[in-house]
């Protein structure tokens, strides 16, 4: 690729910058690389993907960790999961399968504690 890169971004607001307006990227680039060139630009607006309607989290120091315990606690028959909850990489697909694995087993013995696996 004769010294080509491929950057990929990420920033607070979707309204400030549209990945698909090449000519708003430069500009935005030409902040820390005064002599860019950008051959081509594009992206995806996840917070109105009809299946995702988000993206990851990105929150301040100790917002979710504050919390972890009590998120991890299940109510009655209520468990959480999704990526959100992971202990690691949370709003990742890793995280996410983390996640899904940890609730599932805790949903498991929870059910085989109340007898519901197996009864006849």
């Amino acid at each position: 690729m004769n010294g080509d890169s491929i950057l990929v971004g990420f920033g607070p607001s979707a309204a400030r910058l549209n990945p698909n307006d090449r000519s708003g990227v430069v500009e935005a680039l030409r902040c820390w690389i005064p002599d860019i060139q950008v051959i081509e630009s594009t992206g995806h607006d996840w917070v109105h993907d009809e299946y995702s309607k988000e993206t990851w989290p990105m929150l301040k120091p100790k917002q979710l960790t504050s919390y972890q315990k009590e998120w991890s606690t299940p109510e009655n028959s209520v468990f959480l999961a999704g990526t959100t909850y992971a202990n690691g990489w949370a709003g990742f697909i890793d995280g996410a399968i983390e996640n899904g694995i940890t609730v599932s087993r805790k949903v498991h013995n929870y059910l085989v504690s109340k007898e519901f696996v197996n009864a006849e």
